[in-house]
Formats: structure tokens, sequence, C-alpha cells
């Protein structure tokens, strides 16, 4: 049901770098990449803006981001430990997420706002967030995942893998071993309207809340 990129190597294979990589108005594709150890200081964080999110990759108003292939280990940052991104496009394949820590919401992958993301047979793995969405907060924009395997992941609050607030599409996925306050994997909610939500052949074993 589920394919996991065995093929990826958990060893460094290119020397880690804390350079942020900014997109705005754009498009950018990392292939076959590690994005490791990235941090974005969080002196004078008390909002979540750009200077504060993704600690690898922040993506800003049109841009796009194509990911395959990848690993982003070890990456912080008050938002989106790895992956932030404000009315952008991004899409992820065959990559893995590991231990990456958002002091606040995303511990891997943060929506700032009615930004759009697609993840397909993808790993996320111990993943942490200090307040929602263990692996992923999104904040009025849609997630479609397929084929991707979360484990393991944390928050304190809400969604220990997901926390989401609009249209969500999880399909032949798993979430096991997650934690959080409320919504041990996932964590849905809307303040204005009904968004539209499936999950279809999902596996949920051992979260916790």
């Amino acid at each position: 049901m589920i394919t996991i990129p065995t093929h990826i190597s958990t060893k460094r294979r290119r020397k880690a770098t804390s350079v942020q990589f900014q997109v705005s108005t754009s498009s950018m594709s990392l292939d076959d990449a590690i994005r490791g150890e990235g941090a974005v200081p969080l002196d004078d964080c008390d909002e979540p803006h750009s200077t504060c999110a993704g600690g690898a990759i922040w993506v800003d108003s049109t841009g796009e981001v194509y990911v395959s292939d990848c690993v982003f280990r070890n990456n912080t940052a008050y938002n989106g430990g790895a992956i932030a991104y404000w009315y952008g496009w991004v899409e992820i394949t065959r990559s893995v997420f590991e231990h990456n820590v958002a002091a606040y919401d995303g511990g891997a992958l943060h929506d700032l706002k009615y930004g759009d993301v697609i993840i397909d047979r993808t790993l996320f793995a111990r993943n942490t967030a200090g307040y929602e969405g263990g692996v992923l907060y999104s904040n009025y924009g849609a997630v479609t995942c397929r084929q991707c395997n979360f484990t393991r992941n944390t928050a304190d609050i809400r969604g220990g893998a997901l926390s989401t607030r609009y249209d969500a599409g999880v399909y032949d996925s798993a979430f096991t071993d997650n934690t959080a306050g409320m919504g041990g994997a996932v964590y849905h909610y809307a303040y204005y309207w009904t968004p539209t939500t499936a999950f279809e052949r999902v596996l949920f074993e051992r979260n916790v809340a």
C-alpha cells in the first residue's frame, strides 16, 4: 500500500549548508539533494513572518518549488522547520523529512497562508512542532498526500502529523506513533466554511492524544 523511497541514503552525501533558498514569483527545482542543519534565527520572532520561516526553503508570493528525491534533516525555524510557503505552490516527490523542528507551527512544512502543497511517496519521521502540525500546518491552503508515511512526529498542542484548516486529501498512506495534545495523527478544522476532506485507504495506528 505504501511506497517509501528506500533508495535515498540516510547518510550525508553532500556538505550541509545553512543557506536558506528564497523563491518569489519564480520557480525552482531541487533534485537528489540533502538540505541539512539549516537554521533560521529565532530572535525577535514574536509573530510568524518570512524572516522566521522555512529553515531550508522559503516560498513567497507566486513562487513555485518542485522537490524530488531529496532529504531534509535537522532544519529549524519558528514556522516550517524545513519549508515554509506564502501564497506559493510546493510539490514534493520521493523524499525524506526527518528531525526537523519548528518552534511554533509545522515541524517540517508550513503554509503561512493560501499556499498549496502536493506530496507523493514521501517519508516524514520524528519532526516536531511546539504548537501545531508536527509535520505540516496548513493555513487556508489545500493539502494532497499520496503514498506517504508519517511516523513518530510530535506537536505539543494539535495535530501530531497534520494540522489543516482547508481542503485536505490523504490517500494510500499511513500514520503511526504520532503524538499531540489533540489529534494524535491529524487535527482538521475550519472557521468560516466547510472544507472538503478525504482519507482513503489510510492506516492509523498507535497515534496518541
